[in-house]
């Protein structure tokens, strides 16, 4: 799996599979996971302009409650979780390995698709003028620095979130790891700022 930055949020042992942080006691960070897959499955959605689900307005918190409270099995809640999801991601979760390939599949698939960086106009017009890629990457990086991660690492600082706080901070989280992959892939595939402002 490619690098990606989860704030702290959860992490990963050797297996791949979710563990404690320095923040988030082992059962907080497996709930922290199944929102943020709950939050790729939103983006994905918002991607294919399709509504959201009953299920992610209402049954997926008392699903994280559960789980933080060990009242509910997370390999159980998983399958409860990704059996509600589109079937791109559902197909992504059934295939993966461990936990931590399905985000990283998961942010590659977003970084392939979305585009609603390109709302920016300044953005947009940069990446349109870019003379090189060195200069592509530096626009997307910059851009996903200042938009996003510092977004997200105020967020992250702060003590409580509340409900709204938290989906910015997820989707932040999201939006700054799919443009550092995007920005690989002009490394990697030669992109062009102008062939990614034209991939809408």
């Amino acid at each position: 799996m490619n690098f990606i930055y989860l704030f702290d949020l959860l992490d990963f042992g050797e297996n791949g599979q979710v563990v404690a942080t320095e923040s988030y006691q082992l059962n907080y960070a497996r709930s922290n996971f199944l929102y943020l897959i709950a939050k790729y499955n939103q983006k994905v959605l918002e991607i294919e302009k399709k509504p959201i689900p009953q299920f992610f307005k209402e049954g997926l918190k008392d699903l994280l409650v559960c789980v933080e409270n060990e009242t509910q099995d997370f390999q159980t809640a998983k399958k409860v979780l990704f059996s509600q999801c589109e079937p791109a991601v559902r197909e992504i979760a059934e295939k993966a390995a461990s936990d931590k390939e399905v985000v990283g599949v998961l942010n590659n698939l977003v970084a392939l698709k979305d585009r609603s960086f390109l709302r920016d106009a300044m953005l947009a017009d940069h990446l349109k003028n870019a003379i090189n890629n060195k200069e592509t990457t530096y626009y997307l990086t910059s851009y996903a620095n200042s938009r996003f991660f510092d977004s997200a690492v105020m967020l992250q600082a702060k003590p409580e979130c509340d409900a709204k706080e938290k989906s910015v901070l997820y989707k932040s989280v999201i939006s700054y790891n799919s443009m550092i992959k995007t920005a690989e892939l002009v490394e990697a595939k030669g992109l062009s700022g102008q062939q990614i402002a034209e991939r809408k």
